[in-house]
């Protein structure tokens, strides 16, 4: 036997083994560290480092040192009738309290209402009734670190709270605070938990033992070893071991209620072996029966507890080999200090052990032959009666139709729940945890770039990609804001004149001045043009040779007409009226019409003149008509919506920056100092970590990735786009556990038949086990949907409830059926098949019916946690185990035990009557006997 050794000590050294679990546990619990604060960091960082949240997050920390923050804490300043001045100066001495030098250094920055007058007015709300300040926190939402600042800023503003104005409220939210508040809730969750489940298993303990002091037994057991393994796990965790927060809700709820059941097997095998003249032998004879059945069990459940660890999210890999590693401690325990306890009992106080040697009752044996009377029918109505949920369940499941909303897990009145609802009231769901998108200039192409001119964020090419990103973003309905370099405010307004489109309408505006100059430029051209004609003309009339062609003599002037000229001088005063005419003094004077680009004949000077003049408005003509042109090819690509898309590109170049120095100010807060990535705030129309949150971030990054498939390798910029944010995480967690639940569905239920294999040496009889607990998983998440959905109008069903219940369900609630199978066994082989069963049926339902009870108190003490998931989770638990108990275990179990092995009792049986006929030899029927 493989335990005859640990049996024979234990029976004969109980002193030595009860003082080294004793000196064990005043070393472990006075030297090892806290696990609960060594949980609530490991809490803090539970995505992997490849995750894309993860990944963006350490990027706007490399590249925006002073910006960006992990987490942030609000405060809201409120007053129904209005901030005033004196409100507003309240809420800024309070944020020069929370930047005094004293204060803890995750606090980064404080953004309050004495920032910039456009920052300012962005944390006023629309109604003029809260004043927000933001706080920075350079830790996650759910660190040791951030809570003790979220406290150290509640302290300060609970200090200046008397000098508030009349009327005016504070509010607390933000991601900080929501995490600082849900850590609280774990921490009452377990604390509730550990005084629930002690009483009620005292409680179950008594009623199953009728002695305290039996009882006190595997209390006492449980307790030694969860202490011991919070310390070893304590010190694990400093040398790196992974740990979340539900550790040690899990080992409480796991610990007291399955090692309860190894105490309640062991003890109740005792009773069978009672010897009180001898309870050194008896305890001798119960571990050599018991043991065997016990680590095989126990190692069912840690294995499937163990296989968690092959999961990527860290709150699964971290829980499970963490409380497969306190399971391991608590078998130690119960083979060895339970059964040392238990001879000092019987030594000091033997009536304890009075409930025990009493006889069945022969329920559970009448019970068995009913059932096995009628195999197919006991089989088919059990099944028919749990196939409606179990196939809602699978379907729940098939579909991943779970939520994933921290906030609603939470009470309404939870001081940040509450706060959470005035801020989205007064500015919108998502004010309170902005999302970053992270560009990233794309892969440099080894042969470009010879000179090292590649080009960034800073460039024409990177501010159009920013340009363009943005506002694909502010396309997006599920976003209320989008901020960047081109946008810094949330508006484009600002870079309008930067765009394609407005330069080219500055363009069109220069060819329409051209035109109307060209066109006044020729009109007078022609003008003067046609007035020297006229003046030609009349002079031709005149006799004048005004175009040089020849020489015509003057006379001399004497005395005439008052103005100078003599009557009788046809060509002084053919001149003279020339002058006029061209001076445009004809008065009532009718002169002949002139083609104003009539050829000119002649070499003279002033033939010269009008040929250029008629070229002048010739080209004058041209210029008008191509800029004429221009312009209706410009306001058609203006007008035609393809050529408004393509236009509405962004241009910023050195001169544009020259020209506008705030734009400068904008690429300092929105691009990297080495230009290759560039940042763009996000705000979100759903509530932090809702539902609709998530949705809205996968969506986005599909988007994202869509557009941005459209670049290519000829792209000075090929950018690759990450999104952060406290959403963003909460996204990446929800597509990874789906990642590895799918996963565990198979592994666990693999992983737990193969060890039953091993054990039980019966694969049919695994098989079925392993099937009637998926089964049984099945029914429980159906009957928590109809209850909590259904009934009580939940949301939904929270993702963690199918992980745990699946995990737990079937590698612990496997434990009642390997008790039964174990001792099925081994009364078949004495007894046969029908008998035999019916045998194990009655001597094990009152032990089984018994430790699944004692589980089921242990996963109810979490329906007595704030938090909603965890109800639900301790209501599908106890469901579960109440489901095992009253009809897997007594009806499916044995009735699939028997359907599956009656062909071959039936050729035992055949070969037993043949071997017991007359005339059979004697060695060949011991051979037939035996097989």
């Amino acid at each position: 036997m493989p335990f005859d050794a640990l049996r024979w000590f234990v029976s004969r050294r109980p002193a030595v083994v009860v003082a080294s679990w004793i000196v064990a546990l005043v070393l472990v619990v006075g030297l090892a560290p806290n696990l609960t604060e060594l949980a609530a960091e490991g809490q803090a960082s539970l995505l992997p480092e490849q995750s894309e949240s993860a990944i963006a997050a350490r990027m706007l920390e490399a590249g925006w040192p002073d910006q960006w923050f992990d987490s942030s804490a609000v405060l809201g300043v409120h007053n129904p009738g209005g901030i005033r001045s004196e409100d507003r100066a309240f809420a800024i001495s309070l944020a020069d309290r929370f930047r005094a030098p004293d204060r803890p250094e995750v606090i980064s920055s404080v953004l309050a209402a004495d920032a910039d007058p456009e920052v300012a007015a962005r944390l006023l709300s629309e109604d003029g009734t809260l004043l927000l300040t933001f706080v920075a926190v350079d830790e996650a939402f759910v660190s040791p670190s951030s809570q003790q600042a979220v406290a150290w800023l509640e302290a300060r503003a609970e200090e200046l709270g008397e000098a508030a104005p009349a009327g005016v409220s504070l509010s607390w939210s933000g991601s900080a605070v929501i995490g600082r508040d849900y850590m609280e809730n774990v921490q009452e969750t377990l604390d509730r938990a550990a005084v629930a489940t002690v009483f009620l298993l005292f409680g179950v303990l008594m009623a199953v033992y009728r002695s305290a002091f039996l009882a006190m037994v595997p209390l006492v057991t449980i307790g030694v070893s969860l202490m011991i393994a919070r310390g070893l796990l304590a010190w694990a965790s400093q040398m790196g071991w992974e740990m979340s927060s539900l550790v040690e809700l899990f080992l409480v709820v796991l610990l007291f209620g399955t090692g309860t059941d190894f105490c309640l097997l062991l003890s109740w095998r005792f009773g069978e072996n009672w010897n009180a003249s001898n309870p050194r032998g008896a305890i001798r004879s119960t571990l050599g029966r018991v043991a065997v059945a016990l680590v095989t069990s126990a190692f069912t459940t840690i294995v499937g507890l163990s296989l968690m660890g092959f999961t990527r999210f860290k709150l699964f890999s971290s829980t499970g080999p963490s409380v497969a590693f306190g399971l391991v401690i608590t078998v130690a325990a119960a083979l060895s200090l339970t059964p040392a306890l238990l001879l000092f009992l019987a030594r000091w106080r033997p009536r304890a052990f009075t409930g025990l040697t009493r006889p069945p009752s022969g329920n559970w044996d009448r019970l068995g032959r009913a059932i096995l009377r009628r195999a197919w029918l006991a089989w088919s109505l059990t099944l028919l009666l749990m196939l409606p949920p179990a196939l809602l369940g699978l379907s729940l499941t098939a579909q991943n139709a779970f939520i994933q909303d921290t906030v609603s897990e939470m009470s309404p009145s939870t001081p940040s729940v509450r706060g959470l609802s005035l801020i989205a009231e007064k500015f919108g769901p998502g004010a309170t945890a902005p999302m970053a998108v992270v560009l990233e200039v794309g892969p440099e192409d080894p042969g470009s770039d010879p000179e090292g001119t590649r080009p960034d964020f800073r460039s024409s090419v990177g501010l159009a990609t920013i340009d363009d990103i943005s506002r694909l973003l502010t396309h997006q309905r599920s976003l209320t804001e989008v901020r960047s370099a081109t946008q810094p405010l949330g508006s484009t307004a600002p870079f309008e004149p930067a765009r394609l489109s407005a330069r080219l309408g500055a363009i069109d505006q220069g060819f329409q001045r051209l035109v109307e100059g060209a066109e006044e430029l020729r009109q007078g051209l022609n003008d003067g043009a046609a007035r020297i004609r006229g003046a030609l003309l009349i002079g031709e009339l005149a006799g004048a040779d005004v175009l040089g062609q020849g020489a015509v003599q003057a006379p001399a002037q004497g005395p005439g007409t008052p103005d100078g000229t003599t009557r009788g001088d046809p060509v002084t005063s053919g001149l003279r009226r020339a002058t006029a005419a061209m001076l445009g003094q004809f008065g009532g004077v009718e002169l002949p019409a002139v083609n104003p680009i009539a050829p000119v004949e002649g070499d003279g000077p002033v033939a010269q003149l009008l040929r250029e003049l008629g070229r002048a408005a010739e080209g004058a003509g041209q210029i008008s008509e191509g800029a004429s042109r221009a312009s209706r090819e410009i306001g058609t690509i203006m007008e035609d919506p393809v050529g408004r898309r393509a236009l509405d590109r962004l241009l910023i170049d050195e001169q544009t920056i020259a020209e506008n120095p705030e734009i400068a100010r904008s690429f300092e807060a929105y691009i990297s100092p080495d230009g290759q990535k560039a940042r763009i705030d996000l705000v979100q129309t759903g509530r932090p970590f809702s539902v609709e949150a998530l949705d809205q971030v996968e969506r986005l990054r599909e988007r994202l990735g869509d557009y941005l498939q459209e670049y290519d390798e000829r792209d000075p910029i090929r950018p690759r786009a990450l999104v952060a944010g406290p959403n963003a995480e909460s996204a990446d967690i929800r597509a990874l556990t789906r990642h590895d639940q799918y996963q565990t569905w198979i592994l666990v239920p693999l992983g737990v038949f193969l060890v039953l294999v091993g054990m039980l040496r019966a694969p049919l009889a695994c098989l079925n086990l392993v099937a009637t607990m998926i089964l049984t998983y099945a029914f429980a998440l159906g009957v928590t949907h109809a209850v909590f959905v259904w009934g009580l109008g939940a949301e939904g069903i929270d993702w963690k409830v199918p992980y745990f219940l699946f995990v737990l369900l079937v590698a612990v609630g496997v434990d009642y059926n390997v008790f039964l199978m174990s001792r099925l066994q081994e009364e078949v082989k004495a007894l046969g098949l029908k008998a035999g069963i019916t045998k194990a049926i009655g001597q094990t339902g009152g032990l089984i019916t018994s430790a699944a009870a004692i589980t089921a108190c242990s996963f109810a003490a979490m329906m007595f946690s704030p938090l909603s998931s965890l109800r639900q989770l301790g209501f599908s638990l106890v469901v579960g185990i109440i489901t095992d108990a009253a009809l897997v275990r007594p009806i499916l179990v044995p009735c699939g035990q028997w359907l599956l092995s009656r062909g071959h009792e039936r050729r035992r049986q055949k070969a037993l009557t043949r071997a017991n006929a007359p005339g059979t030899p004697l060695p060949q029927a011991r051979e037939t006997i035996l097989s």
